[in-house]
């Protein structure tokens, strides 16, 4: 081998010494970078001595591009995007009529529900306009009731969705402030409920005059305050309760188990494209309307507190701008879902239940006492009831709390030595049990041939009253509230949209 000449062998080396130095300050880099920000800030000047670079060139290479902390695993950019608005006006009772439609079709609803859920939709295009941004909450007493599938339908129908199964505080802050999107949160319950400074900052964002959190941020060689945005549209999905700061800034829907009887499809893929034009839809209406409500002051029910019409508000005007039976049917709604304070109590609940059919099994009983039954739950080993509250077995009125979001209730009966006292029948519980328990008798049905979804012509809100709005909704999974000049034969348009 012929030796290089000494010109070329020195340009070789100065080359190999250069890549070695780029190296070694790439290295450097990737090391601060990984470090906690107050960490680097003890540690920036001096890094910055050992390169003879000032400290602000080392925060720009700090502070730099983000490809090589993507290529290195740290996460992908998020996709968020905005609907096209439809080319055409859109008539907007029609417009929630088909939404409705869509989420009966894919869940089982509570009454009132599908009412809150379209109007709550149209509201993240509209958010702008308003100054209070309901939580739409999302719970159920037990897994599979269809809390993640409700939200996978809203991710193809709100603007700008991101669906996040966990999510930081500091995350959901500056993602809020840098993207404004759609907060679709699930699992809530597994993170959000002992974590302090997250439900501060979830707290703030109801209301947009508070909706901001400070934090210090590293500029140049300092630290200065600033304010981060923390107002936008969220749902919030989880089994059982959040605390009470957190509910009482939402519009709960409370999800239930599907019966057998009770027919839905599964929410497949190919039915985003139908979803994706309701969207668009949503985007147009929106646009034409955002102007005049912006000063819309809808009636509120005099029996919702101020939270509760607070939340409402912005609903109760998107549904007086769609005008025809929406306006009636958002009031009856609002009364049926927040005019009083009833909210299922989690897996505790399911537990209970269970506890119970084995009590009236082994005692062969049809109806028992209140005090009989917490005396039995007390004796239960391996069970909380003993234990309760503060060390304390359940007493009766602790048992009918737990047991009211099962829609089961205390009545007098008569025992077998003919006592009449407080106490259940074990048909109350029929339809709790099919819901949320076992059966080992039972087999697995087809979607395809289950019944159709129903519910009871006759019915009252909580607080005894006729909800005449949502008469028309008896059915609240069946395929009434189309405009029939608008769609004539509702299925069959269904069927090829979804």
């Amino acid at each position: 081998m012929h030796a290089l000449p000494a010109a070329v062998k020195s340009a070789t080396i100065s080359l190999a010494v250069e890549a070695a130095i780029q190296e070694h300050i790439e290295e450097i880099v990737r090391h601060l970078r990984a470090l906690e920000p107050a960490e680097y800030e003890l540690r920036r000047r001096s890094e910055a001595g050992r390169l003879g670079i000032r400290t602000a060139a080392l925060d720009d290479l700090v502070q730099g591009t983000e490809t090589e902390k993507v290529a290195t695993g740290s996460g992908a950019a998020l996709d968020l995007h905005d609907p096209d608005p439809w080319p055409q006006p859109v008539d907007g009772g029609a417009l929630l009529d088909e939404l409705a439609a869509a989420f009966r079709r894919f869940a089982i609803l509570p009454l009132g529900a599908d009412v809150a859920i379209v109007l709550w939709v149209l509201f993240t295009y509209l958010i702008a306009v308003f100054d209070i941004a309901p939580r739409l909450g999302i719970s159920s007493p037990a897994r599979r009731c269809g809390k993640t599938t409700l939200l996978n339908v809203l991710a193809h129908l709100v603007p700008r969705p991101l669906v996040a199964s966990n999510i930081s505080p500091a995350a959901i802050f500056r993602t809020i402030d840098a993207a404004r999107p759609t907060l679709l949160i699930d699992e809530a319950d597994s993170f959000a409920r002992e974590n302090e400074e997250l439900r501060g900052i979830l707290n703030s964002g109801h209301s947009r005059a508070s909706a901001f959190v400070v934090r210090l941020v590293s500029v140049a060689d300092d630290f200065e305050p600033r304010k981060f945005s923390t107002y936008t549209a969220m749902a919030i999905a989880r089994i059982g309760h959040l605390p009470a700061t957190l509910e009482d800034r939402e519009i709960t829907l409370a999800l239930r188990r599907r019966l057998p009887s009770e027919r839905i499809e599964r929410f497949r893929r190919e039915h985003a494209a139908a979803l994706a034009e309701l969207a668009r839809r949503c985007a147009r209406w929106a646009a034409d309307h955002a102007e005049a409500l912006k000063d819309a002051d809808p009636a509120v029910p005099s029996e919702l507190d101020d939270r509760a019409g607070d939340n409402w508000r912005p609903l109760l005007a998107i549904a007086d701008a769609a005008g025809g039976e929406w306006q009636e049917r958002a009031q009856a709604a609002a009364l049926l879902l927040s005019g009083a304070d009833v909210r299922p109590e989690g897996s505790i609940g399911v537990i209970l239940l269970g506890d119970l059919r084995s009590i009236f099994a082994e005692r062969e009983a049809d109806r028992l006492g209140s005090a009989q039954i917490c005396e039995a739950l007390a004796a239960m080993e391996g069970r909380p009831w003993a234990e309760y509250r503060r060390g304390r077995a359940m007493s009766p009125n602790q048992l009918a709390r737990a047991l009211r979001p099962f829609d089961v209730s205390p009545i007098t009966v008569q025992l077998a030595d003919g006592a009449n006292l407080k106490g259940y029948k074990v048909g109350d519980f029929k339809e709790a049990f099919t819901r949320y328990l076992p059966n080992p008798d039972s087999t697995r049905r087809s979607v395809k041939t289950l019944g159709p979804q129903g519910g009871s012509d006759d019915f009252q809100t909580v607080n005894g009253r006729d909800v005449d709005g949502l008469k028309n909704a008896a059915n609240p999974n069946g395929d009434r509230g189309f405009d029939a000049s608008t769609v004539e034969k509702p299925q069959t348009v269904e069927a090829e949209r979804f």
